[in-house]
């Protein structure tokens, strides 16, 4: 016969797999659910904030160097840029 203690560990144990297995399922639905856009041909954005990709930096107007990592990362402001999305304001 088994012991109260053995059938509540037992019960622990079990509540703790399906647990496990419901969170699994619902983290795999929403990846799959996100993955699952569907992709429209020329719906890609040219560029960001009127920077279309592949500007060389040096042709614009306004841009501070702000940091430099061996030459290699280079990141710019632009000056008097309000950076929001929305309305808000960073």
């Amino acid at each position: 016969m088994i012991s109260g203690v053995a059938k509540a560990k037992t019960l622990k144990m079990t509540i703790l797999f399906f647990g496990i297995l419901l969170m699994g399922g619902v983290a795999y639905g929403q990846i799959n659910r996100q993955g699952s856009a569907v992709f429209e041909p020329g719906s890609e954005a040219n560029g960001f904030r009127d920077i279309k990709w592949g500007t060389d930096i040096s042709t614009l107007k306004n841009m501070t160097l702000v940091m430099s990592i061996d030459n290699d990362v280079k990141k710019y402001q632009r000056k008097n840029n309000a950076l929001q999305i929305e309305g808000v304001i960073e």
